[in-house]
């Protein structure tokens, strides 16, 4: 199926099938014992398609499909998402950004934050020039306080997803 990236009826269904496929993995995932359950659209929750329990932690997730005039998801483009997703990450859940095209930036930063063993490290070791201007955009945009508050966040609040992961 081509899914058209003109704005109006035809991209919105298409917005709307890729939410859906997204669901359809989640179910599995509690179908094939990896989830203990799924929630669709919760009520009060405006930031994500559904919600697993998994492990004993709720997962937030955000499926998005591309964004027109742009190859990849950029930590800009993802304000309001971030935003959501260090609000869940203070209340101690997890979060999953799910999207036909790649988000580099926040990929590489969770990558790093993951593969580091403490901040100090995750500083000295993995922040570059480029990096630690991304980890920057990434804590004001999403309202995060501190490096202290930032590196945890990249490491245990968000994933990534790409279609075919």
């Amino acid at each position: 199926m081509a899914l058209s990236t003109h704005t109006g009826g035809a991209a919105d269904k298409a917005g709307i099938v890729h939410e859906a496929l997204w669901g359809v993995r989640g179910f599995r995932f509690v179908l094939e014992g990896e989830a203990e359950s799924i929630r669709i659209e919760e009520p009060g929750e405006d930031g994500a398609e559904f919600s697993l329990l998994r492990g004993g932690f709720k997962e937030y997730w955000q499926a998005k499909r591309q964004i027109t005039g742009q190859r990849n998801w950029s930590v800009t483009s993802l304000k309001d998402v971030l935003t959501y997703f260090l609000n869940k990450h203070r209340e101690g859940d997890r979060c999953v950004f799910a999207s036909v095209v790649d988000a580099p930036e926040l990929r590489m930063l969770e990558e790093n934050a993951k593969a580091a063993e403490s901040l100090d490290e995750f500083k000295s070791q993995f922040l570059n020039v480029e990096r630690r201007k991304h980890f920057v955009e990434l804590r004001n945009r999403s309202g995060c306080t501190s490096m202290e508050e930032g590196m945890p966040a990249s490491r245990q609040a968000v994933s990534i997803k790409v279609s075919g992961d």
